[in-house]
């Protein structure tokens, strides 16, 4: 009995330890010095442990990216800058430059695809989640500031200026609040993809026995269009058929 006790302790006081021990705020700084001091190999791993955690920001991401192409892994490296990139942000240009950089590197060099629906939508609203739920908020707050002045007011033109202003505030905000929807739902969801195996066949149907149709390698882009039994519809440039789900992380 007093054994099964003291062991109880030991694994309780290691738990609390761990927990005290671990911050991703910690591993995140000693990343950056490993990746400093050129030690590659140890940044890649903290950096992995912080996603494993559950700690995904566009500054890990992104950082994760820049050591995995130094690693000379650039099908990874594209991959974690395309999910830093999902959330547009000061460092979206560096982004962009660096994914290039990478995709200088992969043999299938990028070619122009055809978007899926929430692709286009996502370059075409642009900007954060937080960007336009400011705004909305923003929006809402003159609206309510217009709602109260405007009893106040006896002058016919201020009252009919307040009460216009109050129709455009209460309009922006549903315009802000729908397009936040939209960028949050965007960011939830993956509509997008990194080849991450060597090479990988695209079949003209979800069946190995099926007609080969090309061969993408790691570090390809693709446009998810749906999935089926393990396999994933994608479109590469004109190309467009299934590949099995393994081969691919979805952005």
């Amino acid at each position: 009995m007093n054994i099964l006790l003291n062991i109880s302790f030991i694994l309780i006081l290691s738990l609390n330890v761990f927990g005290q021990t671990f911050s991703p705020e910690n591993t995140f700084n000693e990343a950056i010095n490993a990746y400093d001091s050129t030690n590659y190999r140890q940044a890649d791993e903290l950096f992995k442990t912080l996603l494993e955690q559950g700690y995904d920001s566009k500054e890990i991401y992104y950082n994760a990216g820049n050591t995995a192409f130094q690693l000379h892994d650039y099908a990874r490296a594209i991959l974690y800058y395309e999910k830093a990139k999902k959330v547009a942000s000061p460092l979206s240009e560096k982004i962009n430059n660096n994914i290039q950089l990478a995709q200088e590197r992969i043999t299938d060099k990028p070619e122009k695809t055809r978007a899926g629906f929430f692709n286009w939508i996502s370059s075409f609203v642009g900007y954060t989640f937080d960007f336009w739920a400011i705004l909305g908020v923003l929006s809402l707050l003159f609206f309510v500031i217009a709602r109260v002045v405007k009893p106040l007011i006896t002058n016919m033109f201020l009252y009919k200026l307040a009460n216009a202003k109050a129709f455009i505030f209460l309009s922006l905000f549903l315009v802000f609040t729908g397009l936040a929807s939209i960028k949050y739902y965007i960011s939830k969801n993956s509509f997008s993809g990194i080849v991450m195996v060597t090479a990988s066949t695209i079949k003209s149907s979800a069946d190995y026995s099926s007609e080969s149709i090309r061969v993408l390698h790691a570090g390809s882009k693709v446009v998810l269009l749906g999935e089926k039994d393990g396999w994933i519809n994608i479109r590469f440039g004109s190309s467009e058929g299934w590949i099995k789900q393994e081969d691919i992380s979805e952005i």
